[in-house]
């Protein structure tokens, strides 16, 4: 009963059960980063995932892997994975954003 039971936008509403799995896997990594985003607020809090990855496609991977990211600028976030190429796509930095570092 604490989550979305339909998706609401220009005019219509899909229920949940309607969606893809993959789909529910998205919007399920995306509402806990927006409840954690609100629930942290100013604080030093962190976020801790346990293979946020694991059950969606190479395209919903790599999509959410990019916003784990960005999440993870501005929190501290703690990801536990058994699957190296999840930890290697969390790894991976683009190049320009290693040269802002610098």
């Amino acid at each position: 009963a604490t989550q979305p039971q339909k998706l609401e936008g220009n005019g219509v509403a899909l229920p949940i059960n309607l969606l893809s799995k993959g789909t529910k896997d998205i919007l399920a990594l995306s509402l806990r980063l927006a409840a954690a985003d609100v629930y942290l607020n100013n604080s030093s809090g962190f976020v801790l995932m346990d293979d946020p990855l694991v059950d969606m496609d190479r395209a919903r991977r790599e999509a959410a892997a990019e916003v784990i990211k960005q999440f993870a600028v501005q929190r501290q976030t703690i990801i536990f994975t058994c699957h190296e190429a999840h930890a290697d796509l969390l790894n991976k930095t683009n190049v320009q954003e290693a040269m802002e570092l610098n």
